[in-house]
């Protein structure tokens, strides 16, 4: 599969722009060609690489995120919204909301469920390819080392010293704390190597297809830490995909025995549940939190109210809902607050919802915060919906699944009844 270049991104964001001018026309493949000067297999490559969406899948979900909000917000007739978002018929718009959200028209326009799909928007600069990708067969070798710092660095220098003349491929698992230091594992693809000095042999791991998202970037530190960030909080939750379970890893491309780039794999699967907007009255949350501000505001808060758990012997492991809310320079964390446990430090406080509405972005993938702000607000604006921005928090929640936690963003509404 070709890559969706940083040269090229040009011409995603004019096929965006003529798509969202020219949503609810039929357009023929022909016109977004011409519109991006690319071939019809470049433009369904690309187009999928950069949103993480077929081209004609986002356009329905675009064309029935337009539809539904002319549902909820006007008066309009059912005909003439479907022909208006661009739906063949009447009966094609109520077979679409029913597949989608599994109500009639009328049903969704009385409650309080929103669908919600916003216009992407190409914020990343990164290069990324979706695709199953072959995993090869590969030794494990685990390097141990005091310190997290360079960590992957030594590791590698300490393998080419031992074989200088290796020319296979190499990855990279990300490596954990343990009693005594840490630790990182290295794959090499020349599975004859048995030994290597300093690193403690883990066997043979067996090769595998799995779909992932792959981008490229230079071996930088920043960088590197950037592009995940990137491709797990920004591209995943926009996308149709979900992490899997497999794992994610990194491959070094090596010049004169050192990494000059880093390829890195998350692996992706198709996610049964999309984005979901709703209207609670009165959710009755109740969390214990600290406030921090300045320079590690966030590592700030977040130790205070790890360390009041403590403290006060509040079992961690059943606490599985945290609050977190970020106003410039403010960080505010906190735990659910269980049972009746009273709260004997100053700089701990009890946050409780009041009395009101509150609209509410729910996900199945965790993504940027900042990120889900802006859809949040975006919606509200969209919809007619006064809010509070500055009462903006987001809670994430591994109750009903450890291994995919949930995440909910909470605005309050200004308006008194529904």
């Amino acid at each position: 599969m070709k890559n969706f270049t940083n040269k090229k991104a040009g011409h995603i964001d004019n096929i965006m722009a003529y798509l969202e001018n020219n949503i609810s026309n039929d357009l023929e493949t022909r016109h977004l060609q011409s519109v991006g000067y690319v071939s019809r297999r470049q433009l369904y490559r690309d187009f999928y690489s950069a949103t993480g969406h077929s081209l004609n899948e986002y356009k329905r979900k675009r064309q029935l995120s337009n539809a539904l909000a002319l549902i909820k917000n006007s008066e309009m007739p059912l005909v003439e919204i479907a022909y208006t978002s661009g739906f063949s018929s009447q009966q094609a718009l109520c077979r679409a909301v029913k597949e989608r959200i599994g109500l009639t028209p009328s049903e969704y326009k009385n409650s309080d469920i929103f669908y919600f799909f916003p216009i992407y928007s190409a914020s990343n600069s990164n290069s990324i390819i979706v695709a199953v990708e072959q995993i090869p067969t590969t030794v494990c070798f685990r390097f141990y080392c005091q310190g997290f710092l360079n960590i992957e660095n030594n590791a590698i220098k300490a393998m080419f010293e031992q074989i200088p003349q290796y020319k296979g491929r190499i990855f990279g698992y990300n490596g954990k704390q343990t009693e005594n230091g840490f630790y990182y594992d290295l794959c090499l693809t020349d599975t004859n190597i048995k030994h290597l000095n300093g690193f403690i042999y883990r066997g043979i791991i067996n090769g595998s297809a799995t779909n992932f998202a792959v981008t490229s970037v230079k071996y930088n530190e920043k960088e590197i830490n950037n592009s995940w960030n990137m491709l797990c909080n920004e591209w995943l939750p926009s996308s149709m995909f979900e992490a899997s379970r497999e794992p994610f890893f990194e491959e070094y491309l090596i010049r004169n025995k050192k990494p000059f780039k880093l390829k890195l794999y998350l692996p992706i699967e198709k996610r049964d549940n999309e984005m979901k907007i709703t209207i609670i009255k009165k959710p009755d949350l109740r969390y214990a939190v600290v406030t921090a501000k300045g320079l590690n505001a966030e590592k700030k808060a977040a130790h205070k109210i790890i360390e009041y758990m403590y403290e006060n012997r509040l079992k961690t492991n059943l606490i599985r809902e945290y609050l977190v809310s970020i106003k410039n320079d403010e960080y505010t964390c906190g735990v659910r607050s269980i049972g009746d446990f009273n709260i004997n430090d100053n700089d701990v406080l009890l946050f409780t919802t009041d009395d009101e509405h509150y609209v509410v972005l729910e996900n199945t993938v965790i993504g940027d915060y900042n990120l889900y702000a802006e859809k949040l607000v975006d919606f509200a604006r969209d919809n007619g919906i006064n809010i509070e921005q500055d009462s903006i928090f987001a809670v994430y929640s591994a109750e009903a699944n450890p291994i995919k936690p949930k995440m909910k963003m909470y605005v309050k509404a200004r308006f008194g009844t529904i």
